[in-house]
């Protein structure tokens, strides 16, 4: 049993899923399962092992699944009375703790061009697995792909079985032309990826959006892509541009507000100066 949760937790972070190992370390009295028992549950709730079963098991399970998305690891402790938060007449106690798994986050970048190569740069200490996308063999030599998950020589829509689609996937697109641009785009929308943005100047980013539109995607769909990419806070060099583009993507990673430290600070009734 302890096996099969193991594995079940390893299966989830490799295919990029976020799960939750559930371990009930206290079982006193009359009560459903035993201590030290564990169970597993991934972000779409499928699940293996057991904690004992009965609104005991649900109820964890839930809150597990609630709080999947801000990963913060919380203890329970039950009373399994009649007149207790559970409604259960088992008469015993319970303790356990739920932990949270969080799989690397990939980026993928269509395109080794200039962005391509300081972005690899900004995100290599940031713990991603990068993944270049270039049909160009030859920049697969540049120092700023050294040490990269993978560089795959081929274009968008052949690279496509490559890519590690999935909840902790973030991808960019910034090819060297409009055709490799629709081609990556293309081979993305309608798998599943937290972020998919672009590269390109508001003309182009409408440019894009028409003719992404005129191929049969919804206006719904479209509206989940980050065009033009990035934060507006660059000087246009492929330097400050990488810096952007990883903003971007934190603030989406992490879930927070686009706002200064300092902002914040005063919104929490700090003083300033």
């Amino acid at each position: 049993m302890e096996t099969d949760v193991l594995e079940f937790l390893t299966d989830r972070l490799k295919t990029g899923r976020k799960c939750a190992m559930i371990l009930l370390e206290v079982n006193e009295g009359s009560t459903p399962g035993v201590t030290g028992s564990i169970m597993a549950v991934d972000s779409e709730g499928k699940r293996t092992g057991t904690i004992g079963g009965g609104n005991l098991e649900y109820q964890v399970v839930k809150r597990a699944l609630e709080g999947m998305k801000e990963g913060k690891h919380f203890g329970f402790e039950y009373s399994l009375v009649e007149k207790g938060e559970l409604a259960m007449v088992c008469g015993g106690d319970v303790k356990g703790f739920v932990k949270y798994f969080n799989p690397p986050s990939n980026l993928v970048i269509f395109g080794a061009g200039h962005v391509g190569e300081k972005l690899a740069e900004v995100a290599k200490p940031l713990g991603f697995n990068i993944y270049i996308a270039d049909d160009r063999e030859e920049y697969s030599s540049l120092p700023a792909y050294s040490g990269i998950k993978e560089y795959i020589s081929l274009k968008p829509s052949e690279a496509k079985s490559r890519i590690p689609f999935g909840e902790n996937t973030y991808i960019v697109v910034a090819t060297r032309g409009h055709v490799l641009d629709q081609e990556a785009y293309k081979a993305c929308l309608g798998e599943r990826y937290a972020y998919l943005g672009g590269l390109g100047s508001r003309k182009k980013a409408l440019e894009t959006l028409a003719l992404l539109k005129g191929s049969g995607y919804t206006d719904e769909v479209l509206g989940t892509l980050h065009l033009p990419i990035g934060l507006d806070i660059s000087n246009g060099s492929p330097a400050e541009i990488a810096v952007a583009i990883l903003a971007e993507i934190l603030q989406v990673k992490n879930g927070k507000e686009l706002r200064s430290m300092k902002d914040r600070m005063a919104g929490a009734g700090g003083a300033s100066r």
